[in-house]
């Protein structure tokens, strides 16, 4: 089950970026793992996720795996914020819309979520693109996408950050 999900993120994830980039505007997508470290040990956290500016708003989705468990968090991402320089970072943040939790009780549905990632660069001889992992906040909470800091390097995978 856990890798028919995260078949179905990466094939979302490239689906989703094919249309982010044919229109252009500013957007960040990809997909990474990361390690992060728990009270029970290390745990992985997978992200696949495509974000993007519109005139109409930031449009979006994402999908976060945690763990062992393999609780997923299917995310409507509702903003998209930007840094400048030669290695941009993005934070992209939204509202969990549905969750697979096998460690309940789950959080609830309407949980606001963000993460951030950096883009290094695409070639043999630059380092890993990272990412951060997620920081929650209540159902209703303001939308707030502020760029984070202290991002974790991924273990794979790859960002585009287009600003």
């Amino acid at each position: 089950m856990k890798k028919k999900i995260v078949t179905l993120s990466i094939v979302m994830t490239i689906a989703l970026v094919g249309w982010a980039l044919a229109a252009g505007n500013p957007s960040a997508s990809g997909h990474g793992d990361i390690i992060v470290n728990t009270p029970l040990g290390p745990s992985s956290i997978q992200y696949s996720f495509v974000a993007q500016e519109l005139k109409s708003g930031v449009q979006g989705q994402a999908e976060i795996l945690f763990g062992p468990a393999g609780d997923r968090f299917h995310v409507e991402v509702d903003c998209l914020s930007f840094t400048a320089g030669p290695n941009p970072i993005a934070t992209v943040g939204g509202f969990i819309k549905n969750i697979q939790s096998v460690t309940p009780p789950g959080p609830p549905e309407g949980l606001r979520v963000r993460f951030s990632m950096r883009d290094n660069g695409e070639g043999a001889n630059d380092p890993p693109d990272q990412l951060t992992g997620p920081a929650f906040a209540p159902p209703g909470s303001p939308v707030v996408c502020p760029v984070a800091l202290g991002p974790f390097n991924n273990t794979e995978g790859n960002i585009q950050v287009r600003p």
